[in-house]
């Protein structure tokens, strides 16, 4: 699971152009303005690549925090 996280905070640095952004479980895209729509997508993209998994519509939805998003990658995995 550590490396799960602090892949899936390198994917979030990387697709926000933002290397030294400290995340913790209640980032999101309120506490991070970088983090619109079209950044959520990108990262859904990159995590669903680097895992190889797939998040369904309800899922990418259902992702309002950081937290939410690693239970859900711990889940498919």
């Amino acid at each position: 699971m550590d490396n799960t996280l602090e892949v899936t905070k390198d994917i979030i640095r990387r697709v926000l152009k933002m290397p030294d952004l400290e995340i913790t479980d209640n980032s999101s895209s309120d506490t991070i303005p970088e983090w619109d729509s079209l950044s959520h997508v990108m990262i859904i993209h990159e995590i669903e690549k680097k895992f190889d998994i797939k998040f369904s519509l309800d899922d990418m939805i259902s992702i309002d925090s950081f937290g939410k998003l690693m239970n859900i990658i711990e889940a498919k995995n």
